[in-house]
């Protein structure tokens, strides 16, 4: 699909949570190449605003960066402060935490903060951005996530996919 097709297909915005590094700073920067521009949300503000200086000076695209903790609901609402105004056609969430060691090792507030994390921060931003591209009858959601392949994660991955398959889009 040429740059022009992809940018009238999913429109000019993207939101990608966990997007300062790894898996999300490379669909960031994918997307910067199809001149989308984009909304990175991650907690680590310095890389979340060095990597938007370097998509900027790149592909000369539009970045607008927010440091945010997405096991804060109370956070949601300045990230649709920030992005209500924009035609924000694509949403990639890839933000996640998986704990390592059993279960007893955590604490009732860490296993919430999983929780949060992994399966109430998707449907949050789904639930928004969904509707509007619901509206507009165009619009794409990815869901990143795997550690099935790491020795002693299928179980907890197993199920954390089973949750998120409750919600097809």
């Amino acid at each position: 699909m040429t740059k022009e097709k992809f940018r009238t297909k999913y429109g000019p915005w993207a939101v990608i949570a966990g997007g300062s590094q790894g898996i999300g700073e490379a669909f960031a920067r994918k997307l910067a190449e199809r001149k989308i521009n984009l909304i990175l949300l991650a907690r680590n503000k310095e890389k979340l605003d060095k990597l938007a200086k370097d998509i900027i000076k790149t592909y000369a695209v539009e970045v607008r960066s927010i440091s945010v903790d997405l096991t804060d609901s109370q956070a949601y609402q300045n990230i649709y402060t920030i992005t209500d105004d924009l035609n924000i056609g694509f949403l990639v969430y890839n933000a996640a935490k998986i704990p390592i060691g059993n279960f007893l090792s955590f604490s009732l507030e860490e296993q919430f903060e999983v929780l949060d994390l992994n399966c109430r921060g998707p449907i949050i931003l789904i639930d928004h951005y969904a509707r509007k591209m619901k509206e507009r009858k165009a619009g794409g959601i990815i869901l990143v996530s795997s550690m099935s392949y790491f020795p002693h994660f299928s179980h907890i991955e197993g199920r954390w996919k089973q949750f998120r398959g409750l919600f097809p889009t």
